[in-house]
């Protein structure tokens, strides 16, 4: 049933689509016959009703053909994809704020159980829905029975007050007692073209489609859109038919049978319903001219080729792979043989007798697991089961092989973002990538011999054991064992000595032995991996400068691989800037083509989303226009280190470099940069002040262009100075509003937590208070019975209303910048740390630090985690520094992730 419910919400997003177009056509047919309006909603109807899917190259509907994915309930971040990205951001933010994340332990996702709920509160409607037509009908039938015949199928009956067609196989006409003969006449008109046109089985399909939607109010809409179109389109066949002017006798009959209708007809009768709007389409009414009629067929023909089919998904190539996969544990051998079956970019794993297994975006049979991906992600899915396994979700996995062919059935691991997991066989997780920062996991599998796994964290080495448990703290410069000539011994550099740990059977590590003799085979090693790294020279040095202000680096938008933004306002800057000197009297404007072009050819993004930067960048649909404002100088970047891979055939550079600021502050000239380049190249780096550290990924296109393909913010040092200045301003937590300004109520509860000599008993003068809201915020408090406090009865005195707070706020810095007035605005990060989250151990206060300033808050998940944007001045007094606030604003709260940028 979920299935079902899946392939019909599909059809409904796809029906909205055209059901919106078809309104938007509409518009300009207002005056236009009825009839071409009635048949375009044919194509919404088919769309409603049709499982099946026709493409074409010429079609308007954005969406894609099936955007809700059917495996989408075994998805760790489930997620549609319907081919517009600001549908996508808005419906997947829902999910993951709705939805909880899947447990590994449980048999069932949280979404299998949400869509599987869903479905039955949809079977439920529209069985409700569909019981209420048929009895509607049956008793409409029931109470017709005696209905009098007059000639042919037109009937009459004292027991209705108004006109209808009735019937699916032999639609009858019936009307009351007491009508006059131009009535009858009209009526009898205007119920032959329903039965004619074959709209008693139109209007019944209808009803259907809007019982299997009728969560969709937009397909409501147009129901009622139709119908309408469908009675007014019958009105205009009968009064074209009678050739003269009849508008003011049939309108009086439409009025005359609406005032004598009580109650509610079946929906699948025709009754006198929409009058109003059918009077004054009536009276309105005039012969249309030819070229009106020529005009108006030709807009639903091309209607309705441009919105029948969906748009062209492309060719699809089809292969078929034979996987074998063995393998053998304590249990025996075994042998799994599958076809992997790629069409475009679904793979669907199959057994040998061509049964289908499971579909995604790409499939590994894996021993005991298989590894499926969606949306991007591989997610870990028992055999038997096909449920999760894991609760983290991976962007690439490694399971070792024997060199015989067989695959391990001891440990996997996997990369999530940036970092390793270990995993083991059966796909549970040893180590959490989102926790755990190594960089990266060297698994060996033979643990009868190798009785650890070496691991890198921040460049450091260090071991975990085959649990996942750390036996040597990533603290070395390199790790390494002779598990043949010195079993249970693991030999560690520290930069300078060699030394060596011993390992006993519980796998626990004694203290490093300096005194141990390293085996020669291991130091080769060990030189070999130093002179593989690449090491920066002067070329380098003066190379990396020059392309760094070539390519304006200080403008290119920070991103993890894989991820580029779609958005052309993240780029604007960077396009305007490496082709600042090429504008001429066009500067400031960049026409759409330019940037889409610029963009293609430095980022690996496909789909680019045109749309205005607020404050720097206006857009009319053809030309990006610059607002006002000055470009930043020529950036100073300065190449630290540099590493050279091969990925897809390709050489990728990895360049890790400070972009530094003048020492001074002032600004750059074209010949400081000259000077400094110099100065840099000969080592000397006095001019410089403040810097960020930032890793750049790229490779270059045959025409010498690069093509950066991550941008990641690796060092802010401010950042510390921030935090360290908000960790002694715990009082911070109190302030912030949605619209920045700060209340009598907040600065009071702020003074209060500044107070040396606060009593609450006594109570604290006025001038106590303002002495300190005008050192923190430059203003006194008007109202001191502000809900914080209040004034003590018979006394000038103020105390506190009986409150308390948390101070737990730790805050990191997520952008910094100037407003020229000697103010700053900021935005931060604010993670409120209950009581609750410190378990005791030693040293968690430490590594929560360490965690909140490299920007990793993976740990904190449960935490409230907030951004507020301050703008304050930075004052001294008695030599210590504090802030000055003018406001505090609340942007966003319950933030899931951050992203550590400058502007």
């Amino acid at each position: 049933m979920t299935s079902v419910f899946i392939v019909v919400l599909n059809m409904s997003l796809i029906a909205s689509f055209v059901a919106l177009g078809v309104i938007l056509i509409l518009i300009p047919l207002k005056k236009a016959p009825k009839v071409f309006s009635y048949a375009l909603w044919a194509v919404v109807l088919f769309k409603l009703l049709s499982p099946f899917t026709i493409e074409g190259s010429l079609s308007l509907i954005p969406v894609k053909a099936k955007p809700v994915p059917q495996n989408i309930i075994y998805s760790q971040t489930p997620s549609i994809d319907s081919g517009i990205p600001f549908v996508d951001n808005s419906i997947n933010q829902a999910i993951t704020n709705i939805v909880p994340r899947a447990n590994p332990a449980t048999s069932v996702s949280p979404m299998q159980v949400s869509l599987f709920v869903l479905s039955f509160i949809w079977i439920a409607g529209t069985t409700m829905l569909l019981l209420y037509g048929l009895v509607s009908y049956f008793r409409l039938k029931h109470r017709l029975c005696m209905a009098i015949p007059v000639q042919g199928n037109y009937y009459e009956t004292d027991r209705i007050k108004t006109a209808f067609v009735l019937g699916f196989m032999r639609p009858k006409v019936y009307v009351p007692v007491g009508l006059s003969e131009k009535e009858i006449d009209y009526i009898i008109k205007h119920e032959q073209t329903h039965i004619r046109r074959r709209d008693y089985l139109v209007k019944p399909l209808a009803f259907i489609a809007v019982c299997v939607h009728w969560f969709n109010p937009l397909i409501w809409f147009s129901y009622f859109l139709a119908i309408g179109d469908m009675e007014l389109s019958c009105d205009e066949s009968v009064l074209k038919h009678y050739g003269s002017d009849i508008r003011r006798e049939y309108s009086n009959s439409l009025l005359s049978l609406s005032a004598k209708q009580s109650g509610l007809i079946s929906p699948l009768a025709f009754g006198e319903t929409g009058v109003k709007e059918r009077i004054k389409n009536v009276l309105k009414y005039k012969k249309p001219a030819f070229w009106v009629s020529i005009v108006a067929i030709t807009a639903v023909i091309v209607a309705a080729i441009l919105l029948l089919p969906n748009a062209a998904q492309g060719t699809k190539d089809i292969s078929e792979e034979q996987i074998t996969l063995e393998y053998s544990d304590e249990s025996g051998s075994y042998e799994e043989n599958y076809i992997k079956k790629t069409t475009g970019n679904s793979v669907t794993l199959l057994t040998e007798d061509s049964k289908e297994i499971i579909s995604g975006e790409d499939v590994i049979p894996l021993p005991y697991v298989y590894a499926v991906k969606t949306n991007g992600k591989y997610d870990l899915l028992d055999k038997k089961a096909l449920v999760k396994v894991s609760s983290i979700s991976y962007d690439e996995i490694f399971c070792q092989k024997y060199p015989d062919g067989r695959l391990s059935t001891a440990i996997m691991k996997g990369r999530s973002g940036k970092y390793w997991g270990l995993i083991s066989a059966q796909g549970k997780t040893l180590t959490n990538p989102q926790s755990q920062n190594f960089e990266n996991i060297q698994i060996q599998t033979y643990e009868e011999v190798w009785p650890i796994i070496a691991v890198i964290e921040d460049g450091n080495y260090g071991a975990i054991d085959y649990k996942g448990k750390m036996v040597i703290k990533a603290e070395w410069d390199y790790l390494a064992m002779d598990v043949y000539n010195v079993p249970n011994t693991v030999f560690v550099f520290d930069g300078s000595k060699w030394g060596g740990i011993k390992l006993d059977k519980n796998i626990a590590a004694s203290a490093v032995d300096y005194n141990l003799t390293t085996p020669e085979w291991l130091l080769r090693n060990y030189n070999q991996m130093l002179l593989s790294k690449t090491t920066v020279n002067s070329d380098q040095l003066a190379s990396m400068f020059d392309f760094a202000i070539k390519y304006r680096l200080d403008y290119v938008p920070f991103f993890v691989e894989g991820n580029a933004p779609q958005s052309s306002s993240e780029y604007l800057f960077y396009a305007f800037a490496i082709s600042l000197d090429n504008w001429g009297e066009d500067k400031g404007t960049m026409t759409k083509t330019y940037v889409e072009n610029v963009i293609k050819t430095h980022f690996e993004v496909k789909d680019i989303v045109n749309e205005a930067l607020e404050g720097g960048w206006n857009y009319d649909g053809k030309n990006y226009t610059a607002v006002p404002m000055g470009i930043k100088d020529k950036p100073i970047y300065v190449l630290t280190g540099l590493k050279v891979s091969t990925k897809d055939g390709r050489t990728v550079y990895e360049a890790t470099m400070n972009n530094y600021g003048l020492a001074d502050r002032s600004l750059i000239s074209e010949e400081d940069l000259v000077r400094i380049k110099a100065e840099i190249i000969g080592g000397n780096y006095s001019s410089l002040g403040s810097f960020k550290r930032e890793t750049f990924r790229y490779y270059f296109k045959d025409n010498g262009e690069p093509v950066f393909i991550a941008h990641i913010l690796t060092d802010r040092p401010e950042m510390k100075w921030f935090y360290q200045m908000f960790k002694n301003d715990a009082a911070f937590k109190v302030l912030g509003s949605k619209s920045g300004d700060i209340t009598d109520n907040q600065m009071a509860t702020y003074a209060i937590s500044k107070m040396d000599n606060y009593s609450y008993e006594n109570g604290n003068t006025k001038e106590e208070y303002n002495a300190i809201t005008q050192k923190y915020f430059g203003r006194n408090i008007k109202n001191f019975n502000n809900g914080a406090t209040e004034t003590i009865l018979g006394t000038d005195k103020i105390r506190a209303t009986g409150w308390s707070y948390d101070n737990g706020m730790y805050v990191i810095v997520k952008d910094v910048y100037g407003n020229g007035d000697g103010s700053t605005t900021g935005d931060f990060y604010c993670v409120n740390i209950p009581d609750s989250y410190w378990t005791g151990k030693d040293g968690e206060f430490e590594e929560a630090e360490k965690a909140l300033l490299n920007g990793d808050i993976s740990s904190f998940s449960d935490c409230n985690i907030s951004i507020k944007r301050v703008i304050f001045g930075v004052e001294a007094e008695n030599g210590k520094q504090y802030f000055k606030y003018r406001s505090v604003k609340n942007l966003e709260e319950n933030v899931k992730s951050i992203l550590l940028y400058s502007k």
